[in-house]
């Protein structure tokens, strides 16, 4: 949980937010917290997450809701699922204060990641029998009905009647 005033200038975080944001002890005063946050967000994500926070500011948004990832000094990549709010506004409608809560899902993540990965392989695997099926198939198949064929034409030639050797042929034709 964190709570902004920029009216006064001054952030204010619990344990646990330091914790799973990494922040350093000498990041305390005024609103280092903030940009401690801003300079950790992903690189791929900051422009969209800021974007964001501005609307919130600015009035455009209520309140923000969103996931991201943060690059943790010491933990590395973690993601990040983000609820904020406006507390109050100025008569202009910038926010004076603000509020929110974080919290990791990075297992989360990583659980339908692994759960998508899984459904990539085995779609992959899906199609490899099916060609593996479809090379058999006319491999072995298209061999054995080649040669019954064959089999038939011989059969066709020592028939002992006009109407056994037409039988003969339509079945050839047919294999």
């Amino acid at each position: 949980f964190y709570e902004v005033d920029f009216g006064v200038g001054a952030m204010y975080v619990g344990d646990r937010f330091r914790d799973l944001l990494g922040i350093p002890a000498d990041r305390e005063h005024g609103l280092q917290i903030l940009e401690f946050w801003k300079e950790h967000l992903h690189p791929e994500d900051r422009p969209r997450i800021l974007h964001q926070r501005e609307q919130l500011h600015s009035g455009d948004l209520e309140q923000f809701s969103g996931d991201y990832r943060f690059l943790h000094p010491a933990r590395g990549e973690r993601w990040i699922h983000h609820l904020g709010r406006v507390a109050s506004r100025d008569a202009a409608g910038r926010t004076v204060k603000s509020f929110g809560a974080l919290r990791d899902i990075t297992e989360s993540k990583q659980a339908a990641e692994a759960v998508l990965d899984l459904s990539r392989c085995l779609i992959s695997v899906h199609e490899e029998m099916r060609a593996l099926l479809a090379r058999e198939l006319h491999d072995d198949v298209t061999q054995r009905l080649a040669a019954l064929a064959i089999e038939v034409g011989r059969a066709e030639l020592v028939a002992r009647d006009e109407s056994q050797a037409e039988a003969l042929r339509a079945v050839q034709a047919a294999l």
